[in-house]
């Protein structure tokens, strides 16, 4: 008898087990571990501080946020191999994984979905698309030198501008804690690897040098067998265009590399995503071909300077950065006449360059009043997504001599920003954080967004937060201005379109029960306006020759519109239970809903791809120091769907549990430490939901990978 969520009973309690008998298994070995660490410092790292959501270091529990800090430990005792395994153990997140390259890691905060609602910060700089075009910063993005990542939720546009419905901060390793050359690998079935190389030295007492590379290759599980049922070989279609296989190629490198010469830094980094698209896509309109791929890559070039004098604090940046589809990034379009199929490859183009300049002043006016302000200017320059055919798109050509399906040969526009903040004690209970920020865009105009956060601590085990605040998506050059055509549809550009903006209220209770457990608890609320969204107008009339494929001047077109608004509420629970010695069990409760306007037929319906409960808890416990066994399990309710979806058309379909086990033995020599990853442990048979219905090419639920081992060995002589 199958469950509702397809796992046969016995084992959709077997990983229930895992965690209960390692329980048992802890407290009986536990006995004489090594683990001298205040629960503050595991939870939080050694610093005990938050940086992320003032730019400026506070305690957490003084900090007008909501935050967690995942550190370098945790990342290593729970097996995390990249970001998108961090977000999937912590409350309000959802992570859907779709089958075409460029939407292949979906993550949604508290019922917001979208890669580009969330600014992505490495050591507080940005590493999102400077286009504001969804990047899937899941796979490839390192956090093995990490040596804290803090998420901060809610809007944060109020100090970083647009596109901060969220923040994320990987605080990197500096030289002297990597302590010159250290490797991580690891290697698993399916031709799957991952390496990565850290190297840091200090150059004398006030320079120092790191770099760190990273490397990630799979072929992709086969789920061909394992989902029958999607393996679509359809009647009147040849079958040499049908995929037979259903895999998820994926290759992907990190570099980033930062300098320190005394107040002064400069850093580089980079990181290129590559997924094929060879992955069982059914054949209306796509063909399996090995070649057939989604390619996309961001750079960045910055220099940053702080100065410290007294009271005051003045820190400058600039960055140079861009983002680029790859040129050779293609696809087969499947073409049908009179009963005969023919192919036309198809490749896709667009990019976006960004230079920012930025001078931020602190002033430290007392112990109770700390002020902030900063200036921001930024140029962005682009071409929006467009399709080129049969040959790939040249960077040196004329766009009309390759027709390529944007109307403007450069696109440009300025951003002038202007922000404040005011944090102020009035006594020895109360913080309260004031935050202003203004941005005015040459093509979209301005925006205003304030934040305001009241904290009373009572004692230092307990924080009350009571939190306002708002921000802004700007819209992307690829929203604006992509354009492509091919037979019957097409995309057409919208240059008028609108920033999507945001507003939240948010309760929070944190507490530190002796030492021994610490609690959160936080109720928000989210409003969004004028999102932006895709809809469907039908035919049009277009003039065109190009665009007229059909040879009767109508075509079917969609494209990105200011529609609608969103409303989500919920409540994020999390618990971190701390036994000496070294024995820790973390447990987490998401309860979301809300609403969406449909943007086609106005219809409120449920957030889609989120689900309304989301359970994730698990435990870690060291023995002797050496061995730490870590499982962890994840369960997430039924999850809405879109009006379109083929089968289950605007309902929910069934949800999933799915446990990991993470076993990492240190010191077998000196420095050298072997670690064993099980991902999805009970091999279980589940599904995210699909983009679309089965006759526009997608699937309508998303098969996702069964049991994967990844044996890693880990060379740290620093440690």
């Amino acid at each position: 008898m199958q469950s509702v969520s397809g796992i046969a009973a016995p084992r959709k309690w077997a990983a229930v087990a895992v965690l209960a008998v390692a329980a048992t298994v802890a407290q009986a070995l536990g006995e004489g571990a090594d683990f001298d660490q205040t629960i503050d410092e595991f939870l939080w790292g050694p610093e005990v501080a938050l940086v992320t959501a003032t730019r400026e270091e506070q305690h957490p529990f003084e900090a007008p946020a909501t935050a967690v800090i995942i550190t370098a430990e945790m990342i290593r005792q729970r097996g995390y191999l990249d970001l998108k395994d961090v977000l999937a153990d912590l409350p309000g997140f959802d992570l859907s994984t779709d089958v075409y390259g460029e939407f292949a890691t979906l993550i949604s905060q508290r019922g917001i979905g979208g890669n580009n609602k969330l600014v992505l910060l490495l050591d507080g700089e940005e590493f999102t698309a400077p286009s504001g075009k969804q990047f899937p910063f899941g796979n490839n993005v390192p956090v093995s030198l990490a040596r804290r990542i803090e998420v901060v939720y809610g809007p944060a546009s109020a100090n970083y501008g647009p596109d901060a419905f969220g923040v994320i901060n990987i605080i990197t390793r500096d030289a002297g804690e990597i302590g010159g050359l250290d490797v991580e690998s690891s290697v698993g079935a399916d031709a799957t690897w991952h390496g990565a190389v850290h190297f840091g030295r200090r150059l004398g007492e006030d320079a120092e040098l790191t770099l760190y590379g990273r490397r990630y290759v799979t072929d992709g599980q086969d789920l061909s067998g394992k989902y029958p049922e999607l393996a679509y070989i359809r009647s009147g279609y040849p079958e040499e265009l049908v995929a037979k296989r259903m895999v998820d190629p994926v290759r992907d490198w990190n570099f980033y590399g930062r300098l320190k010469l005394g107040e002064l830094t400069l850093g580089l980094m980079h990181s290129s995503y590559h997924e094929q698209l060879a992955d069982g896509l059914i054949p209306q309109h796509y063909v399996y071909d090995e070649e057939a791929y989604w390619g996309q890559s961001i750079s960045r070039l910055y220099l940053q300077h702080r100065q410290s004098r007294g009271r005051w604090e003045l820190n400058t940046r600039a960055a140079l950065a861009q983002f680029e589809i790859d040129p050779e990034m293609n696809w087969f379009y499947l073409l049908e006449e009179e009963g005969r199929f023919s192919t036309l490859k198809v490749h896709q183009y667009g990019r976006t360059s960004s230079a920012v300049l930025e001078s931020q002043c602190g002033f430290r006016y007392s112990e109770r009043l700390n002020l902030l302000g900063g200036l921001v200017l930024e140029d962005i320059t682009g071409l929006g997504v467009g399709d080129v055919y049969g040959e790939p798109f040249d960077r040196n050509a004329p766009l009309l001599i390759q027709n390529y399906g944007v109307s403007q040969a450069a696109l440009a526009a300025r951003d002038y920003g202007a922000y404040l903040q005011m944090k102020w004690r009035p006594g020895a209970d109360w913080h309260i954080t004031l935050g202003t920020r203004y941005d005015y865009n040459t093509i979209y105009g301005g925006t205003h967004n304030p934040r305001l956060g009241l904290v009373y601590r009572p004692d230092d085990r307990q924080a009350v937060k009571l939190l306002y605040g708002e921000a802004y998506i700007a819209p992307s050059y690829f929203d604006r201005y992509e354009t492509w055509f091919l037979e019957e549809y097409g995309h057409i550009q919208n240059p008028d379109l609108q920033p999507e903006t945001m507003r939240t209220v948010e309760l929070n209770y944190a507490r530190n029960w002796s030492g021994l457990l610490e609690t959160s608890i936080s109720l928000y609320h989210n409003h969004v306006e004028n999102l932006i969204v895709r809809r469907y107008y039908g035919e049009v009339e277009m003039s065109d020759p190009f665009v007229d494929a059909n040879g009767d001047g109508r075509v079917f077109v969609e494209w990105s519109d200011n529609f609608g608004q969103l409303d989500s509420y919920g409540a994020d629970v999390r618990g971190d239970l701390f036994l000496k010695p070294g024995f820790v069990v973390h447990l987490a409760y998401s309860f979301m809903d809300g609403e969406n306007t449909d943007p086609n037929t106005g219809e409120e319906l449920d957030l889609f791809k989120t689900s309304k409960h989301k359970i994730m808890g698990g435990l870690v416990w060291t023995l002797g120091g050496r061995l730490t066994i870590a499982p962890r399990l994840r369960w997430v309710s039924d999850i809405a769907t879109r009006q379109e979806n083929a089968l289950y058309a605007g309902s929910r379909m069934p949800g999933y549990q799915v446990a990991t086990l993470n076993v990492r033995l240190k010191n077998l020599i000196e420095g050298l430490e072997a670690q064993l990853t099980i991902d999805n442990l009970t091999d279980a048979r589940y599904y995210t939901a699909g983009v679309r219905s089965e006759s526009t090419g997608y699937l309508p639920r998303v098969p996702q990978d069964g049991r994967r081992v990844m044996l890693g060995l880990n060379w740290h002589p620093s440690w």
